[in-house]
């Protein structure tokens, strides 16, 4: 992550899962192996004008023969923007390709990040769900960076 101030950030991540194929069985009547699985994420944040910020963030996945891309994107709205505080509210539109959008709001303070989510279903799942998706409520706290400091030297007793 490359953060130049809180309103203007870019991130992104790549992480491999089930590396070494480990085995796995629900109810002991033989070993499946799992796939690998591949995922890579990337936002950037900036700002547009006076107190407002926008966030396009990309998600895909990989695993075996399945793929998915999430794709979208949130909109801050700066509440506060001290040095020792942060305090923002944001909402914002995803899609998941070819089978759902979902929709979040949610607040930053400080080091927290607490919001909720509804996601639509538009795939062939219908039938299971009627199309009205759910709803997911998520907390995240930061643990902020230990600050820098310089190696102090102390003056000598002669002075």
């Amino acid at each position: 992550m490359k953060t130049w101030s809180k309103k203007k950030e870019l991130s992104g991540g790549i992480s491999f899962i089930n590396i070494s194929r480990p085995q796995q069985s629900l109810f002991n009547d033989g070993f499946v192996k799992l796939d690998t699985r591949f995922n890579a994420h990337g936002g950037y944040k900036f700002p547009i004008k006076n107190n407002w910020l926008i966030e396009p963030m990309l998600l895909a996945m990989a695993q075996g023969t399945y793929r998915e891309v999430n794709f979208g994107g949130r909109g801050h709205y700066i509440l506060n923007d001290q040095s020792w505080l942060w305090r923002a509210v944001y909402f914002g539109v995803f899609g998941r390709a070819r089978d759902a959008g979902y929709v979040v709001a949610g607040i930053q303070y400080d080091a927290w990040d607490v919001g909720i989510s509804y996601d639509i279903n538009t795939s062939n799942l219908k039938p299971a769900s009627n199309g009205r998706g759910g709803f997911e409520i998520s907390a995240v706290y930061i643990i902020p960076k230990k600050p820098f400091l310089l190696p102090a030297k102390s003056c000598p007793d002669y002075l």
